[in-house]
């Protein structure tokens, strides 16, 4: 009976979880700036951590491996995004972006579009960085990697961010 959690245990784990949601949420919705989608991500990881928290090794720091996790999750679920607009929505569907200033929604949505343009890494040390303002040593705690490691993959990011930027400026004037 070793996998079952002790009532003690349950309460702990509950409070972990309540203690992190709002971090999970917010870092989620940087990722698929859909407030729906960051809620399901959001379910997902505490999920992941319910189940997982057994096994997670003494020492293991928790809010990097939410990071972590939460990361993943997001860029997984962008991409089954993408894969369903691509085959599944026409393009007259998407959302239109709000606000009063309409070159202002579509400077939002050209960054969306470069961003998710970004590979999976590049994509996750840029958002990090800028939107989370993680350090470069957080960020390469989070992956597992070393701080040059996250250092290329944020200044390439950067650089074809701004790529994409000067593309879609381009194409809109």
């Amino acid at each position: 009976m070793d996998d079952l959690l002790r009532r003690e245990e349950v309460d702990c784990l509950d409070s972990l979880l309540e203690k992190y949601r709002g971090h999970v949420w917010r870092l989620a919705f940087r990722f698929v700036q859909d407030a729906d989608e960051a809620q399901d991500v959001t379910q997902d990881v505490l999920l992941t951590l319910y189940r997982q928290a057994a096994r997670l090794r003494p020492g293991t720091r928790l809010a990097a491996w939410l990071t972590r996790v939460t990361s993943n999750a997001a860029l997984n679920a962008g991409r089954r995004r993408t894969t369903r607009r691509r085959y599944h929505l026409a393009a007259a569907a998407e959302p239109r972006p709000r606000g009063s200033n309409p070159e202002a929604g579509l400077v939002g949505m050209g960054l969306r579009r470069a961003l998710d343009a970004l590979p999976r890494g590049q994509r996750a040390a840029v958002t990090l960085r800028l939107l989370e303002e993680k350090t470069f040593r957080e960020i390469a705690e989070t992956f597992g990697v070393t701080e040059g490691t996250v250092k290329v993959q944020f200044a390439r990011g950067l650089r074809r961010l701004r790529r994409e930027m000067e593309e879609n400026r381009s194409e809109t004037s």
